[in-house]
Order: C-alpha cells, then structure tokens, then sequence
C-alpha cells in the first residue's frame, strides 16, 4: 500500500460520509458527525437525542423553532437532515444554505461542512479554491480538523497549485496541536521525502506519536500509524530506531511540560457566562456503553468576553467528552471588562 493511498485512506475515516468513490482520494476531514445525545435538558439536547434514536420527525419539531431563532448549532443540524435526507427531503442547496446561517455566526463545524459541500459540488457548483478558503477560515480559528484539511488541499492541489513543501507546513501545525491525523500525515510526509528532506528517524517518530493519540474508538487508524511505523523501522539501524523513541518521548514529555505550565495560572473565582449552547453528547461515548461523565475545563478569555483557549484539567472518563467540551467552550461568550482572564467550569454529561 503506497503512503500516498494510505494518507486518503486515513483521512478519510474522520470524515462522517466518504466523498462520492473518495473522489481523486481527497478525504477531507469533516467534522460532522451527527449531533448525538446531551449535557444538559432543553430542546437542543432533547433533539439530539431523538436524532441519535432515529426520531428524526421528533428531532425536527424541535431543532426548527431554534434554527429560526439563530441557534447555529441548530441551524447545522437542519443542514445535516436536508443533506441526507433524514425527516425532510434530501435537498442539498437547502443543506448549504442552512450551514451558511450556521458558519456564517462562526460555527467551526458549520465551516468544514459548508468547505466539503463546496468540494463535491453538493448545493453549489464545485469549488475547490472556496472549499480551502472556508476550511482556513476554521483552522484560522484553531480548528486541528480544519488545519488537517488545508494541509490534504495542498498535499493534492485542490484549490491551489500542488505544494507538498506548504503541506508539510500544515501537517506541522496540526500535528504541533496534538492532532493524531496530522502527526500520521507529518510521518508520511518524512517517510516519502515529500515536502521535507526524507528522514526515516522523524517518520517513525511522528508514526509512534499518532499511534499513542488516536483514541480507542479509532483503531483502525491507530493500527494504520502502528503499521506504517513498523514498516519505516524495517529501513533502519537499532541505533537509528531507539533515536526515534527518544524523539517521541520528548514530544510527549514538552507537551506535559507545556500543560503543566498553562495549568498553574490565577484563577478568577466567579465568570459570568453571557451566550452559548450546551455540548452535545459524544457519539463515540455512546458506542462505548458511557452514558455520563464529568469534565472541569479552563478557559482563557479575552478583553472582550471571547473564550481564546479551552484545555482540559481533568475527565471522567478521560478523553471521550473532551473534543465536545473544547468545540462548543469556543463559542462561548462570558461577560468582557477590558482584562484578559482565566476561569475554570465543570460540565457534567448524562445520556438519557
């Protein structure tokens, strides 16, 4: 299996419904998984639940007076059921202009799935140059997902000249990010020496780092990193194989340090919660057999009440609710008085 194929193929298991025969390979990732279960009791939650059952007439009845109301959330998720047809007719110009409400108030979801519609041709003519311009526009936000696209876009010269050397770039950042995807992609890119001098050391490293952060519920491309990683150690010396486990230890020991020294700030003690919707309830939760769960997250929020930078202090359990909580903790608002400040909020989860 070349690493150009397995790169499509990896890409691809992010997205929620693969491109039309992954046409040309490109497997843009996307964040649309359906909206499945919720946080807390209101009609948003209530109809993610009745989606995640299949009550889709029931999901409708109460994500429409929201969607009309402005809620973006709501409004993506109408998008969705227009796309694939579930509880109204497939429509795919409706599917577009409901994620344009959406990404339009800034919905970094709304973003990838307005981008991926743009590239297929679903709703408006193809076009791959507004597909990458809605894709920077998230990962411009610190959408990992999104920077992950970009780099794909460049890697395969959608929308822009192929440059391998500006995807590599893209592949970094994502991979900077912690952002298992682009750190697989980064080691193919130094497995193949496209984009970046051909180093079989950082290749295995970078395989051996995304092998440790994709998560349970995507073995598949955990074993893909794993697999890849023992095929570039095949190409080296002993010598050169213990180098690339010291590298990635180091990876995983400055982004501890680097955890440990944004967990220490001063805390302000009361916040004021402005604007902002509830999380949606992991889907890969629900496969697990997780039906609650508890997260207390940091926030870094700007003069204006804007929430820069969300990071995770601690889970239970760890990891599945975590990607819930940092999406919908962006969009938050909190009440601005002129001072950039840090607060801390606890979330708890209950899947009914």
């Amino acid at each position: 299996m070349s690493s150009t194929f397995l790169l499509a193929l990896l890409c691809s298991r992010h997205v929620a419904e693969s491109f039309a025969a992954l046409r040309a390979t490109l497997a843009v990732s996307l964040i649309a998984a359906v909206l499945a279960g919720t946080a807390i009791a209101g009609p948003l939650e209530d109809g993610q639940s009745a989606y995640t059952r299949g009550d889709y007439a029931i999901a409708l009845q109460l994500w429409r007076p929201l969607a009309d109301q402005g809620s973006a959330s709501a409004q993506r998720a109408i998008g969705l059921m227009y796309e694939k047809g579930q509880g109204l007719p497939q429509d795919y110009v409706e599917a577009v202009q409901w994620y344009r409400k959406s990404a339009d108030q800034g919905l970094v979801e709304a973003l990838n799935n307005l981008g991926r519609m743009y590239y297929e041709g679903r709703g408006v003519p193809q076009n791959y140059a507004e597909a990458l311009k809605l894709y920077r526009k998230a990962a411009d936000q610190g959408n990992a997902t999104a920077v992950q696209n970009v780099g794909s876009m460049y890697y395969y010269g959608y929308g822009v000249s192929t440059d391998h050397v500006e995807a590599a770039k893209w592949f970094r950042r994502g991979a900077d990010q912690g952002y298992a995807t682009a750190e697989f992609s980064l080691g193919l890119m130094y497995s193949d020496g496209q984009g970046v001098p051909q180093n079989y050391v950082e290749a295995h490293k970078w395989f051996n780092v995304a092998a440790s952060h994709f998560p349970a519920s995507e073995a598949e491309n955990r074993d893909h990193a794993v697999n890849a990683r023992d095929a570039v150690a095949a190409k080296m010396t002993p010598e050169q194989i213990a180098e690339a486990q010291k590298l990635a230890r180091e990876v995983q020991e400055q982004r501890e340090r680097k955890q440990i020294m944004v967990s220490s700030p001063t805390i302000r003690e009361t916040i004021t919660k402005i604007s902002g919707e509830t999380p949606y309830y992991p889907s890969a939760a629900i496969r697990a057999g997780i039906f609650e769960g508890k997260v207390v997250a940091r926030l870094w929020i700007d003069e204006t009440g804007s929430v820069d930078e969300v990071r995770i202090v601690s889970a239970d359990p760890p990891r599945y609710f975590d990607k819930a909580v940092i999406d919908t903790l962006k969009q938050w608002k909190y009440r601005g008085d002129g001072n950039k400040y840090v607060g801390e909020v606890e979330l708890k989860f209950a899947y009914k």
